[in-house]
């Protein structure tokens, strides 16, 4: 490693648990957790990683040794997830130490209503503006579609 750059450490020992989407059926899950936690659960206990649809149980993984991420796939698209990181006590309770943020995995594909509400504020269609000749084009047009894609409200004609 040359001089004056430090490398990354592998863990920071913070509480974080975050769901981030990774495509219509996957989520992927990755956590840290500090000192305070890896002691209350001991060497004897497992991790547990427990994933949520709405609010309802849909899976529940013991974790390997030394494992800081995991990807459910399969889950279902167009629903609202989040996990908890915690560990299986006596009698098979789950007691939760970290919950996630809460994601929403998109549908399998465009609904007719966002396709009709895009088309209709998308604004004028550029390539059709582009093949025409050269000359057809007005600086005053142009300028008016660009100050639109900018957040500026079309002034009035």
């Amino acid at each position: 490693m040359p001089i004056g750059e430090a490398e990354l450490p592998a863990v920071y020992h913070e509480n974080v648990l975050c769901l981030m989407v990774q495509a219509p059926d996957v989520v992927f899950a990755y956590w840290d957790l500090s000192w305070g936690h890896i002691q209350s659960i001991g060497s004897e206990k497992e991790l547990v990683l427990c994933l949520y649809k709405e609010s309802l149980l849909t899976h529940k993984v013991t974790l390997p040794p030394f494992t800081n991420n995991w990807y459910f796939r399969n889950v279902e698209p167009g629903f609202l997830y989040y996990c908890e990181l915690g560990f299986q006590g006596a009698g098979g309770t789950f007691f939760p130490l970290l919950r996630s943020n809460r994601v929403n995995t998109p549908g399998p594909g465009p609904a007719a209503e966002a396709e009709a509400k895009e088309g209709a504020a998308a604004g004028p269609d550029f390539a059709a503006l582009l093949t025409g000749p050269a000359q057809s084009y007005k600086k005053d047009d142009l300028f008016k579609e660009m100050a639109f894609y900018m957040g500026f409200p079309r002034s009035a004609e």
